[in-house]
């Protein structure tokens, strides 16, 4: 199936980049220049699958462009480009309903990677209100990390999130035991989902089991790497294991 993409970014080589990135993947790129015009191509292309957004594209915040494109057209994901870098931004701007953020310079083969995981994998329900606090959770690194393999992962969390759930997340330890950037995304399905007690501090968490899709050969290899190493043997500071084969 063809798919269509509504690029709503002002500069005209951003746009040309961005196409010429998303093309060879067999999308068809619409674009538009502003908001108001974006309003046009989508009454010209009913089609449309997603709308990525440039957040600066009218105003320093991006916010007018994004309400007003989200107000009219709530059933189509918008995925936001922007140049601010802070966690706390990027929450802000995921909680008002975005399906992504992406920090420019844009890498286009992480764009492509996640603009396939969102349309191929139709994660967009993830944008309905009550399961907001999933999407929150593309946006964060502050997860525990409890397993890992090639296959999957086993993190801590103070939120559930259901079972068939496909979802992104960033993780500083395990960026800095494979040696990589802090800004990389783990694409993965929640296979399990487990309430637990702290019972020292009597506050309930949740231990989630998710399989990782599309996991790059590079990222793979490190993995390797680090398990033939016994880094993953690391103990915390409470003498439990941190990590675990």
């Amino acid at each position: 199936m063809n798919q269509k993409i509504l690029l709503v970014i002002s500069e005209k080589h951003e746009r040309e980049s961005i196409k010429q990135a998303l093309s060879p993947s067999g999308y068809t790129v619409v674009e538009s220049e502003s908001s108001g015009s974006a309003l046009a191509a989508i009454a010209n292309h009913p089609d449309i699958s997603m709308i990525i957004l440039d957040w600066n594209i009218e105003d320093q915040d991006g916010g007018s462009a994004f309400t007003l494109l989200y107000d009219n057209f709530s059933s189509i994901p918008i995925f936001v480009i922007g140049d601010n870098h802070s966690n706390q931004a990027v929450i802000s701007i995921i909680s008002l309903g975005a399906i992504d953020y992406l920090s420019k310079p844009v890498n286009k083969e992480h764009l492509c990677f996640m603009v396939d995981n969102i349309l191929n994998h139709e994660i967009i329900a993830l944008r309905n209100k009550s399961t907001r606090k999933q999407v929150l959770f593309q946006a964060t690194s502050q997860i525990e990390l409890i397993k890992i393999s090639k296959q999957y992962v086993e993190f801590k969390l103070n939120f559930s999130i259901p079972q068939e759930t496909i979802t992104v997340f960033t993780c500083n330890d395990l960026s800095e035991i494979l040696e990589i950037s802090y800004k990389t995304r783990f694409s993965c399905k929640v296979v399990a989902c487990t309430k637990k007690l702290d019972e020292e501090n009597n506050v309930p968490y949740y231990v989630v089991k998710a399989n990782f899709m599309n996991l790059s050969p590079l990222i793979a290899s490190k993995i390797d790497k680090a398990l033939e190493k016994g880094i993953f043997s690391k103990t915390a500071g409470n003498d439990s294991q941190r990590f675990m084969l």
